[in-house]
């Protein structure tokens, strides 16, 4: 079985100690806000930065709470999808946007349950109360970085998108 966290590390920005996951290949040179025009208005470059000052680079934990918080779809500490709907309509005026998001939510709600069982954190890992938050977070990322209606297609962009769905599918 493939594992979750090594993904999650990629999309929330936390130091990778691997440099391949096995039958998927290498990680990609470029992220998802590389290759989709206008998902950087959601997943702004500053929130890895900010996160890594904020959390100890190897604390899943820590950065997914983090992301989360800074992508407005928490509240009160807690994932919660009204906040999460407001904050992206929000963010993409385009309303191409609006029904990527919203179906992209509802499935990483319906899949929360199933990711949480794949994740195996790293060894000595901090306990994590709200893994769900960043789940959710990392779901939401890549479901609009899959479906992203202004792609870039070079090979590296590719390359990223055939990693996630390998390590993700």
């Amino acid at each position: 079985m493939k594992t979750v966290s090594i993904i999650f590390f990629f999309f929330i920005g936390a130091a990778l100690t691997i440099a391949e996951i096995p039958n998927c290949g290498p990680l990609p040179a470029k992220r998802p806000i590389d290759c989709c025009e206008g998902l950087d208005k959601f997943i702004k470059r500053e929130f890895y930065d900010e996160c890594d000052k904020e959390c100890s680079p190897m604390d899943m934990c820590c950065k997914g709470n983090c992301f989360s918080m800074k992508l407005g779809i928490l509240k009160d500490g807690a994932f919660d999808k009204e906040t999460a709907l407001k904050s992206l309509d929000d963010t993409f005026a385009d309303p191409t946007w609006k029904a990527i998001y919203t179906k992209g939510l509802d499935e990483c709600v319906a899949r929360v349950a199933s990711m949480k069982e794949q994740l195996t954190p790293p060894p000595n890992a901090p306990k994590c109360d709200n893994v769900e938050n960043g789940l959710i977070a990392f779901c939401l990322k890549k479901n609009l970085f899959m479906n992203c209606p202004m792609p870039s297609n070079d090979e590296e962009c590719e390359q990223t998108r055939t990693f996630l769905n390998c390590v993700l599918p």
